[in-house]
């Protein structure tokens, strides 16, 4: 009975672990992007509540092969809105 513990403990303990190799685009990743997604990026911080600017700028992400920042976005995205099932068909595409 111990051990059935034990063992549901660690299962536990390693199943709670969140950990993503995605990342968003942040200041360091920026440098790297072509100038277009500069300049759509620089729109998505000059107005930060506008979901409809987000989503353009990771579908740009997307066209542009970046397919690690796209995810990363829109992970970032879901966890503001995760009701807005829009954000879960687009995250499915990538899969």
């Amino acid at each position: 009975m111990k051990t059935g513990i034990i063992y549901i403990a660690i299962l536990l303990l390693f199943a709670c672990r969140n950990v993503s190799d995605k990342t968003a685009v942040n200041k360091d990743s920026l440098l790297k992007l072509p100038t277009e997604l500069q300049l759509i990026y620089s729109d998505v911080i000059k107005y930060p509540d506008s979901v409809e600017l987000k989503q353009a700028f990771i579908n740009s992400l997307d066209s542009a092969k970046l397919y690690k920042y796209a995810i990363g976005s829109l992970d970032q995205l879901i966890k503001k809105d995760s009701l807005n099932h829009l954000l879960w068909v687009q995250k499915a595409r990538f899969s």
